[in-house]
């Protein structure tokens, strides 16, 4: 019965040690967004993208999918994609985006950060 006590204290021990040694920490969740709430953010992550770009052409968003938009436990959303395009030139472009956004209330956000990178 004492080496068992022994053995997990080791154990115990030793995982503390690698907690430590690695940095590892826990991180909550990101908190599950409905299906009309990721909508609403990938639409307004939208026009950000579209008042950033500089070519003339239209721009066409990939569908909306499941991990498209993701709500952090302190309410903020974030938004990452990738659209198809055209550069001035008039060659196709893919881009890749993401938005972190905190919702204001109806259809109204508060932009964080926005990256837009091209091929």
């Amino acid at each position: 019965m004492a080496a068992l006590a022994v053995v997990g204290l080791v154990l115990g021990v030793a995982g503390v040690a690698l907690v430590v040694a690695t940095g590892s920490v826990y991180a909550r969740p990101p908190v599950d967004l409905s299906f009309a709430d990721a909508d609403a953010a990938y639409g307004a992550c939208q026009g950000f993208v579209r008042a950033q770009l500089k070519a003339p052409g239209a721009v066409t968003f990939e569908p909306i999918r499941r991990r498209t938009a993701r709500r952090y436990p302190d309410g903020r959303v974030f938004v990452r994609s990738h659209a198809d395009t055209t550069n001035a030139a008039g060659r196709p472009v893919d881009i890749r985006i993401a938005c972190t956004m905190r919702p204001l209330g109806g259809d109204r956000w508060d932009l964080e950060s926005l990256a837009v990178h091209g091929d």
